[in-house]
């Protein structure tokens, strides 16, 4: 197999995961299984057992985001695999006095979500079949039987892993040759005493670095719908048919000044008795210049992008001067700048385009909490307070505003009164309002508000006084609060193009990125910075998301530690980033 480079480009890209919203209230109560847990796991160390050896216990467990799904309905199913020599017979599994075969079968688990199967050794030689010395038995649980969308094995490997051989040999990459982002494809194989790629095998793979910032590495399990991201901790990787384990090593997206990243493969998750590595070194060279693009005192980012899909925008309230600032893409990045002449702001700005791309909107809250507005048609215009010169001194808010454009050029305006109401004010013509939406919940942070595709619905997210994410929207006449999951920043809202889904962005607790989507349902969260960006690139601030205007991409934009602007973008089928655009 030859070793294959990939290069990432720099173009912001954002993703759509699957999985269940499982903190939704309207959830169901247990959750769907989405994983199995085997204990043990493996069977038994690789090569350990003899006809002789006494029947092994297995505990299977369903699960639903790391709980125990009690009396869960699991199909089970027993294989022999690759098993040599020829005439050879694997051993049996049962679930009390029922065999498994190849065929699934269903099984209630008990009130503890667990299901106990007896796993017996092959018989001696004796009874006319030679004793395995390769291949493997395996137990697959899964959601259903013939068409399962959830599926986790336990093995039992015939044949003890003597050594792992590389394909290509070592290094990953020549030293230093790998850029920014890079990705680069090869294969661990697992062999015997006699040098043989062992089929089935297990593995554990790890990854670990000397670098100050390092790749990532994903690998491929005998059962490819199963892809995991390596950690420290090693992880267990079913082989294929020829001993081989894929991997796809990547480039830290800011290359580290020397230091190794190291693959390790090795027999057993700990203490293992055969291990073997690969490496990739980076070059120690002499601090890189500064880039052209460098922002930096970024405060809480929010994008836009311009109907014609050219360029994206993005605003900021500097953490040194309180001023606004601005970078935009055009394929490059250009400034940041920023904008002494409209005064300091006393929020993060709320920024939007006219449908016609004719002018660029930035509204915040001003001194005394009174609603501020910048234009640009050309030239800047403002800054402008519509408190005092059109709602009569009543738009007095509490939060950062948030802002939508209608396609008959109205200028929706949202924020967080005073008093924890929604409160709006809106601008066709004439600026109308402001009106404070006693009904439509309490909330602890700014909302988030967009609208969809052909002009129907209004979407307004936020954190309610609850940390429920809570959803009030407009098809004529406001419907809401709906409260769904838990969460801990002020959410960010977008619609892709084609109105079929909401895509809600918001910061954990612990500084993660978390997304969750509606398509008809609810579905989420998902943890793309334990996922995706490896644990790099912690939020400092909430996010702020959209979608381009063709739909081909989802960009998020959020404040990094030391105030530094940082995107993580979605397209092409895969997340990329995180980019620190202040590095």
């Amino acid at each position: 197999m030859t070793r294959q480079r990939f290069f990432v480009a720099a173009a912001a890209l954002a993703a759509i995961a699957g999985g269940g919203f499982g903190t939704f209230q309207h959830s169901a109560a247990a959750g769907a299984v989405d994983k199995y847990v085997f204990a043990p796991k493996p069977i038994a160390a690789a090569g350990t057992l003899t006809a002789a050896s006494s029947p092994i216990s297995v505990t299977v467990t369903a699960t639903s985001a790391g709980t125990a799904v009690p009396s869960a309905v699991v199909w089970l199913s027993f294989a022999s695999v690759g098993l040599l020599p020829s005439g050879a017979i694997g051993g049996g599994a049962a679930v009390a006095s029922t065999p498994l075969s190849s065929s699934p079968a269903s099984f209630t688990a008990n009130g503890s979500g667990q299901i106990i199967i007896t796993y017996t050794a092959p018989p001696a030689a004796s009874t006319g079949h030679p004793f395995p010395t390769s291949g493997r038995d395996v137990i697959t649980a899964a959601n259903l039987g013939t068409a399962a969308t959830v599926t986790y094995p336990d093995s039992y490997a015939f044949s003890a892993v003597a050594t792992y051989t590389w394909n290509p040999a070592p290094p990953i990459a020549a030293s230093g040759s790998l850029a920014a982002g890079d990705a680069v494809t090869f294969d661990v194989v697992a062999n015997d005493s006699t040098g043989t790629p062992i089929p089935n095998a297990t593995v554990y793979l790890s990854l670990s670095s000397t670098a100050s910032t390092h790749g990532t590495a994903k690998a491929t399990d005998q059962n490819t719908s199963i892809i995991k991201l390596l950690t420290t901790a090693p992880k267990s990787f079913g082989a294929d048919s020829n001993g081989m384990v894929p991997i796809t090593y990547t480039a830290p997206a800011t290359l580290p000044n020397g230091g190794m990243d190291t693959i390790t493969a090795q027999n057993r998750g700990t203490s293992p008795t055969v291990s073997s590595a690969d490496t990739y070194t980076f070059t120690t060279t002499s601090p890189p210049p500064p880039p052209s693009f460098h922002p930096l005192n970024v405060g809480a980012p929010q994008v836009a992008v311009t109907p014609d899909g050219s360029t994206q925008l993005v605003f900021w309230k500097d953490t040194s001067t309180n001023q606004l600032a601005e970078a935009w893409y055009t394929g490059v990045w250009n400034g940041p700048v920023s904008f002494p002449q409209l005064g300091t702001l006393s929020s993060t700005p709320g920024v939007a385009v006219t449908k016609d791309g004719s002018t660029q909107l930035v509204f915040w809250q001003g001194p005394s909490g009174h609603l501020m507005e910048a234009w640009y048609t050309g030239v800047w215009n403002g800054p402008l307070d519509i408190t005092t010169t059109y709602l009569g001194g009543h738009a007095i808010l509490g939060s950062a505003p948030s802002v939508v454009t209608t396609k008959d050029g109205s200028q929706l305006v949202f924020w967080r009164g005073t008093d924890g109401h929604l409160g709006e004010a809106w601008f066709s013509g004439t600026w109308h309002g402001p009106v404070d939406f006693t009904t439509l919940g309490s909330m602890a942070s700014a909302p988030s508000a967009t609208i969809t595709a052909d002009g129907s619905t209004q979407l307004v997210f936020f954190q309610g006084t609850n940390n429920l994410l809570t959803e009030d929207w407009f098809t004529g006449v406001w419907n809401g609060p709906m409260t769904l999951g838990s969460l801990s920043s002020q959410p960010s809202v977008a619609v892709t193009p084609d109105g079929s889904t909401q895509l809600v962005f918001y910061k954990s607790a612990a500084g993660h990125l978390l997304e969750s989507w509606y398509t008809g349902s609810w579905n989420g969260p998902v943890d793309f910075t334990a996922t995706a960006f490896g644990g790099t690139g912690l939020l400092t601030s909430s996010p702020s998301a959209t979608v381009t205007v063709d739909g081909s991409t989802q960009l998020v934009f959020w404040q990094g530690a030391g105030s530094t602007l940082w995107e993580g973008w979605y397209a092409g089928g895969a997340w990329h980033g995180p980019m620190n655009w202040s590095g």
